[in-house]
C-alpha cells in the first residue's frame, strides 16, 4: 500500500526532525466529495494520522467555492482556477507557532499546497510540511 510506503518514508526522514503537531488534508468542495464518494487526501491523512500518532484537524480548512479540475490545467491556469478556494473556518485558530503537515495524494505544480499553506500562514500556523504519495511533472 502505498499510504504505508509514506509513513515509511517519514520515520526514516524525520528520525532527527521534529514532528509536526496535527495533520490537514487538502479539502475537497463538499460537491466534489459528493461526486467522487470520498477525498483520496483524507483517506491518506486518517492512516498517516493513525500510524504516527499525530491529531487529524479535518475542520479547521474548507474549500469555500467548487472548482474546475486540476488535471488537464497549465500552471497558470492551476494558480487562477485555485485562487481564493481555502479558507480558515471562522471561530478556528491555530495555537501561535504551531506546526502542520498538508497532505495530498499527488503535487504537480504545488499550487494547492501553496494556496492552502498561505492560508495557514495568515493564521499564524509557523510550520509547514508537505506530505504526499506522488509528485508528477506537469
Amino acid at each position: 500500500m502505498l499510504t504505508q510506503c509514506l509513513v515509511k518514508h517519514l520515520l526514516k526522514n524525520y528520525k532527527y526532525r521534529r514532528w509536526p503537531s496535527l495533520i490537514i488534508s487538502a479539502p475537497l468542495h463538499r460537491s466534489r466529495v459528493r461526486e467522487r464518494g470520498f477525498n483520496q487526501a483524507l483517506e491518506i491523512s486518517r492512516w498517516v494520522s493513525s500510524a504516527l500518532s499525530i491529531p487529524l484537524d479535518r475542520h479547521s480548512v474548507i474549500r469555500r467555492k467548487p472548482t474546475d479540475k486540476q488535471t488537464g490545467l497549465s500552471a497558470s491556469a492551476r494558480k487562477l482556477n485555485l485562487r481564493s478556494a481555502f479558507r480558515i473556518v471562522p471561530g478556528c485558530e491555530f495555537i501561535p507557532g504551531v506546526s502542520v503537515a498538508l497532505v495530498d495524494d499527488v503535487v504537480t505544480t504545488g499550487v494547492t499546497i501553496t494556496e492552502l499553506a498561505s492560508v495557514l500562514r495568515k493564521a499564524d500556523v509557523e510550520d509547514i510540511h508537505v506530505w504526499a504519495l506522488a509528485r508528477t511533472p506537469l
